[in-house]
C-alpha cells in the first residue's frame, strides 16, 4: 500500500481503501486507493469528506468506475459534487466493422451479396 495522503492517518487511509473493496470487491488494493486519490478534499476535513462520498456512491449504488470527482472548487472536490460518468462514454467505443468490397478477379462489377438457401430437406 502507497502512502497515505497528508491529513489521514495510515489506519484511516487502510480503512478507507477496505470500504472502497467492501462496494467493489474485484478492486484491488491498489485499484481502491487509485479510486481515492482521484478526489483531494481539504485536510480538515479529509477523513469525513471520503466517508460521505462513499455514503453517496453506497446509497446510489453506482459502479465505482463510472464515477467522477466532479468539478474543483478553491483546489478541492466537494465530497457530495461527484457525478456519474454515461456508461457509453466509460467504456471503450469499439469501431464498427469495416465493410469490404469484393470483385471477380478480371471484373470491376462487385460481387453480389451471399444468398443463403433454406434447406429443402425433410425429416421425417
Amino acid at each position: 500500500m502507497a502512502k497515505n495522503p497528508e491529513g489521514i492517518t495510515s489506519e484511516q487511509w487502510a480503512h478507507l481503501i477496505e470500504r472502497v473493496r467492501h462496494i467493489e470487491p474485484r478492486y484491488s488494493l491498489a485499484e481502491a486507493e487509485a479510486f481515492l486519490n482521484q478526489f483531494n478534499y481539504a485536510n480538515a476535513t479529509k477523513v469525513s469528506d471520503y466517508q460521505s462520498m462513499l455514503e453517496g456512491i453506497e446509497e446510489t449504488q453506482v459502479e465505482l468506475a463510472l464515477v467522477d470527482p466532479g468539478p474543483l472548487n478553491h483546489d478541492y472536490h466537494s465530497p457530495l459534487g461527484w457525478t456519474m460518468i454515461e456508461k457509453s462514454t466509460a467504456e471503450q467505443e469499439v469501431p464498427p466493422p469495416k465493410k469490404v468490397k469484393m470483385t471477380v478477379a478480371g471484373s470491376s462489377q462487385p460481387l453480389p451479396p451471399p444468398i443463403f438457401l433454406r434447406s429443402t430437406l425433410h425429416q421425417f
